[in-house]
């Protein structure tokens, strides 16, 4: 974002113009690396949940009433 914004300004455009240009590049890139990036935390959380045998293989159901 701030790449785009100061090659922009550097090229002589308006500080608005550029400011404009590059939240609509981060806005729009944000939907592409979204599923990605929660692929990746939940993997992440999944093997620090597994390193402390906090995952549950069976899942045992108590009635209470």
């Amino acid at each position: 974002m701030f790449l785009s914004f100061g090659i922009y300004v550097y090229h002589g455009n308006t500080v608005l113009n550029s400011l404009l240009l590059a939240v609509a590049l981060a806005v729009a890139a944000i939907p592409e690396s979204l599923n990605p990036i929660i692929t990746i935390v939940l993997s992440m959380e999944t093997e620090k949940l597994s390193k402390e045998n906090a995952i549950v293989k069976e899942l045992k159901i108590y009635r209470s009433f």
